[in-house]
């Protein structure tokens, strides 16, 4: 999950036109074009959920279901 989390939060700070303080953008040189497609809301939106998913997880919620919330909810990119 906080792999998830960080790798979320660097490509809402790439679409907000700040990809230099992303520390994943030296592992992933495309993720500036990748967040550019991505409405920075729905990441927004995104991060909260994977926070309570991890939440939920450490309070023993059903892991393969919360994982498989989180597969399933990932923004989906605008053409």
């Amino acid at each position: 999950m906080d792999a998830w989390l960080d790798l979320a939060r660097d490509l809402l700070v790439s679409a907000l036109d700040r990809p230099g303080i992303a520390p994943s953008a030296t592992l992933l040189p495309d993720s500036g074009a990748l967040a550019a497609r991505l409405d920075p809301a729905q990441l927004h939106r995104f991060i909260g959920l994977l926070e309570r998913i991890r939440e939920g997880l450490l309070e023993n919620a059903a892991a393969r279901m919360a994982l498989e919330v989180a597969m399933l909810s990932w923004p989906r990119l605008n053409p």
